[in-house]
């Protein structure tokens, strides 16, 4: 009787289910998802407001956001191209955002690279409001470079930045308020410099455009006489919209108030649902290591950024109407923010040449990827002139 021994068959391992992307696999995926929110955003009409923006120049005298007009000289070939430059540029800045989180191949930067593509805060909706703000995403991801790559000459380059700002504000304020008080927190989680150098680095990157807000809020509001007479000027390109040139903060916060609590209610829930949406996705898939770069700060610094992040956001709701424009503008910067964090976590790339996307993941992707927001809210109905009353009792 002849006893023989057999080895054991190795058990395969077998591979969780779902895509496995090496870094050209990855960014074509992400090309892809890019490439649908655009196209479902360009496609879109273009909204009275957005093209009226052009048509405001300082043929009376100083207007706030009237820079845009001014350089355009209201010429239809210039007002197109500018408003292409409004949506081309922010993509081209998400984009090296994306290749900046591929190339840093860590499980946390291709997560968080997966996320900023298919967001329905980001790529879709630079794409579809088109606004003159968004040019100050651009500065925002350079601010964010910048720290990430310079050493000795920061500082000038921050001051550089921090003058085009100053620029873009005056084509739009929100390009100040929204995007670019966001290179505070930038500065601050992008490297290890002491607090005196992050302060002032902040101060080069925001100070030149802070300057520029106050010119506005002093001197930028026109007289009713003025803005009758740039819109009959603008009749001629077509309809426009320029009730925002004479108001006042008390008119926006009267216009806010008008609109009434059904709609600032929608906006609010979808909004709540597509940041809890987003901040499962980073808990799971992303997970939480670059919060440290957020709680290694002093808690004095952390608690001024947090209010002048908190106050800016308020800020911003409180004064216009289209709030699921401000969830998805504050949802980006956001995301930016939170990927320039990821980039500044001293963690080694992984080992592995693949990627791991679960089909679920794959479903979700999808899912933001079609998805939008409800678009921005323009009443139909005048508002009514809360500033005068506040004139009148002399407030």
């Amino acid at each position: 009787m002849t006893i023989t021994s057999e080895r054991p068959r190795a058990r395969r391992r077998q591979r969780p289910a779902g895509l496995h992307l090496s870094p050209a696999g990855l960014r074509a995926f992400l090309a892809v998802v890019v490439a649908v929110q655009i196209l479902k955003g360009v496609t879109a009409p273009l909204s009275i407001y957005t093209k009226s923006a052009w048509f405001v120049d300082y043929r009376y005298g100083f207007v706030r956001r009237g820079l845009g007009g001014q350089i355009t000289g209201q010429s239809e070939l210039a007002v197109n191209a500018a408003i292409a430059m409004c949506w081309v540029l922010p993509i081209i800045a998400i984009v090296v955002v994306l290749e900046l989180l591929v190339r840093r191949w860590t499980a946390a930067s291709t997560s968080l690279a997966i996320l900023l593509a298919c967001s329905p805060l980001v790529v879709g909706e630079l794409a579809y409001f088109r606004r003159t703000d968004q040019l100050g995403l651009v500065v925002l991801v350079l601010v964010g470079v910048a720290c990430l790559q310079l050493r000795r000459s920061l500082l000038p380059t921050l001051a550089g930045l921090g003058v085009v700002l100053a620029v873009l504000v005056f084509v739009h304020e929100a390009t100040l308020l929204i995007w670019g008080l966001a290179a505070v927190p930038m500065v601050f989680v992008t490297g290890n410099r002491s607090r005196l150098r992050n302060i002032r680095l902040s101060a080069a990157a925001v100070g030149p455009g802070l300057l520029a807000l106050v010119g506005i809020v002093i001197a930028g509001r026109v007289t009713p006489a003025v803005a009758t007479q740039l819109r009959e000027d603008a009749a001629l390109g077509g309809p426009t919209v320029f009730r925002f040139l004479s108001q006042g903060i008390a008119d926006s916060f009267g216009e806010v108030s008008y609109v009434g609590l059904s709609k600032h209610l929608a906006q609010l829930t979808l909004g709540a649902l597509l940041i809890l949406v987003h901040v499962v996705w980073i808990r799971r898939s992303v997970g939480l290591q670059w919060v440290s770069m957020f709680t290694r700060l002093d808690r004095r610094t952390l608690l001024a950024v947090s209010a002048l992040t908190g106050g800016t956001v308020f800020a911003v709701f409180a004064t216009g109407i289209d709030w699921m424009r401000w969830f998805s503008s504050f949802g980006a910067t956001a995301l930016v923010v939170v990927a320039f964090a990821v980039l500044a976590v001293d963690e080694r790339p992984m080992s592995s040449r693949t990627v791991h996307v679960s089909w679920t993941q794959v479903a979700v992707v999808a899912y933001l990827t079609i998805l939008s927001p409800t678009p921005e809210f323009e009443p139909s109905l005048p508002i009514p002139d809360v500033g005068a009353a506040h004139r009148l009792l002399g407030l």
